[in-house]
């Protein structure tokens, strides 16, 4: 399993970044997950954002341990 993690400030598109590389992930035929965290404030906040890919099912949806920084 791959582990990819985003990381940036509020407004980067951190939060879109991510999604366009699940959908490239998707598009291979590979499993994900994709979820972001992100406090109440708009702008300047940090945001994070996780993507898990594998060639097999995914079945946790837990924090992201070992991951690839992007």
């Amino acid at each position: 399993m791959v582990e990819i993690k985003f990381l940036g400030r509020g407004g980067q598109g951190v939060v879109m970044a991510s999604e366009i590389m699940a959908r490239a992930c998707s598009e291979e035929g590979l499993y994900l997950q994709s979820f972001s965290i992100f406090g109440g404030e708009r702008r300047g906040a940090t945001v994070a954002a996780f993507i898990p890919v594998d060639h097999q099912k995914i079945y946790l949806k837990c924090d992201i341990d070992r991951p690839v920084l992007t």
